[in-house]
């Protein structure tokens, strides 16, 4: 949530109005469940939505995500033995 709320902060007026139309107000939406009066309270709480979304992200990548595929210290494998 917190990158799309800087990504919509980098956006010009009209940009963010029409985001706004099709998305809602992420902030006002992160308000509302929080249980805020005021965006500004919200507001305090956006690095942690930055940490949550990066912790998030990271939750879903497939365990061995980042392990080398179809490379071995002989050089690149054929596909056929990758797939197996």
């Amino acid at each position: 949530m917190a990158g799309h709320l800087q990504a919509l902060g980098e956006m010009n007026e009209r940009q963010r109005l029409t985001c706004q139309r099709v998305f809602g107000d992420p902030l006002n939406w992160v308000r509302i469940r929080l249980g805020h009066r005021s965006a500004t309270t919200t507001a305090l709480y956006l690095h942690t939505l930055q940490e949550l979304e990066m912790r998030t992200r990271l939750e879903l990548v497939p365990e061995g995500a980042w392990e080398p595929v179809g490379f071995s210290e002989d050089g690149w494998l054929e596909r056929s033995a990758v797939a197996a």
